[in-house]
């Protein structure tokens, strides 16, 4: 017996298929599209962390960024495994390291799953965020 691939998984084996050539299955069907590789501290946690993002779908709209929040465009919050933020983000953002750039396809059960958000993030839809760690102390 086989297993069908529900819309989103076929949404996402599409993408990696057309966009994702040197892309890294990380775990879950998240995927590391491309990586630029930092030099600094790397995150840990109880670690102040502040990020520069960008969140698009997979037709490349952009649905969020850090730089519509004012102050230096980025994103301020202490690192651990129960912060408040989606599971792909604590997944990657905990592996990284100051400096470090990368473009992640997050599915929807590790980002707002069934639920979605705020109106803009329709159910089961999965993500793409690019994330640069711009500091950590």
């Amino acid at each position: 017996m086989t297993t069908q691939a529900t819309p989103e998984q076929a949404a996402i084996a599409k993408y990696i298929a057309e966009h994702g050539a040197g892309a890294t299955h990380i775990t879950d069907s998240m995927y590391m599209l491309k990586n630029t590789a930092g030099t600094g501290k790397a995150v840990a946690n109880g670690d102040n962390v502040e990020v520069r993002y960008k969140g698009m779908f997979l037709d490349g709209s952009v649905f969020d960024q850090s730089a519509n929040h004012g102050g230096k465009g980025t994103f301020s919050f202490e690192y651990s495994p129960d912060v408040a933020l989606i599971q792909g983000w604590v997944k990657v953002i905990g592996n990284m390291c100051e400096g470090e750039k990368l473009t992640v396809l997050i599915p929807s059960w590790l980002a707002y799953g069934k639920r979605g958000a705020g109106g803009l993030i329709g159910p089961d839809t999965p993500l793409i965020f690019d994330i640069e760690v711009v500091k950590v102390s």
